[in-house]
């Protein structure tokens, strides 16, 4: 059997907060108005999240789409990566550094984000065959993500209607699906909101398995 990792329906999960989103969007000098799209990278740059990917895919955005890298200690061989690729097409005043949090701080952050990438490179079961406990963190949060085309994922993704799925190395495959999800008006955004974090709670929930495991 396949044990999700998953967040018990019972976790507090926060809502989103605008003084945290006026946060991340003053680290770039920019003023908290409406069209910016924050992307949420949970996890500092790194190959195996197809982040080289995510940012050339940004590259073919509107400039109102910016990328939040969690985790990402200063100074670090991540930052300066992520920093040198951003260099290189002209994003580094779209990119968002968040330092490490305590899980209930990223879960507040997560909150006050658009979209959450759950993208992983076709180069071994392990990441083909993703249960990633960061899809009910992202959802459980209200937001919908963008996920590797692969079984498990992609039958969850429509199934429940969670957001969208790509080719996680296709940067053009990777902005399509950023641009659909990013089109939703507000009032669509919340109602989505109130609706994932009900489906985190529920089916997708650590409980909805649990007697099945204690079994």
């Amino acid at each position: 059997m396949v044990v999700r990792t998953a967040l018990p329906a019972a976790w507090a999960t926060p809502d989103r907060d605008p003084a945290i989103r006026k946060d991340l969007l003053t680290s770039l000098g920019l003023e908290d108005v409406p069209k910016w799209k924050l992307v949420l990278h949970q996890g500092a740059y790194s190959d195996v999240r197809c982040s080289d990917a995510l940012l050339r895919a940004l590259a073919c955005l509107p400039h109102d789409y910016l990328v939040v890298f969690t985790g990402t200690l200063p100074n670090s061989h991540a930052e300066q990566l992520a920093r040198n690729a951003a260099q290189n097409l002209g994003l580094h005043k779209r990119i968002i550094f968040v330092n490490r949090k305590p899980f209930n701080e990223l879960l507040r952050i997560t909150a006050s984000c658009d979209v959450g990438i759950l993208l992983y490179p076709d180069d071994g079961v392990g990441n083909f065959f993703q249960a990633p406990g960061r899809l009910t963190e992202y959802i459980g949060c209200g937001i919908p993500i963008i996920a590797s085309h692969f079984p498990g994922l992609e039958l969850a993704v429509l199934k429940y209607d969670l957001g969208k799925v790509c080719d996680p190395q296709d940067p053009s495959s990777i902005a399509e699906a950023l641009q659909l999800l990013g089109a939703r008006n507000k009032q669509r955004q919340e109602s989505e909101r109130v609706r994932l974090k009900n489906i985190a709670r529920g089916e997708l929930s650590y409980d909805s398995m649990a007697e099945t495991i204690e079994r």
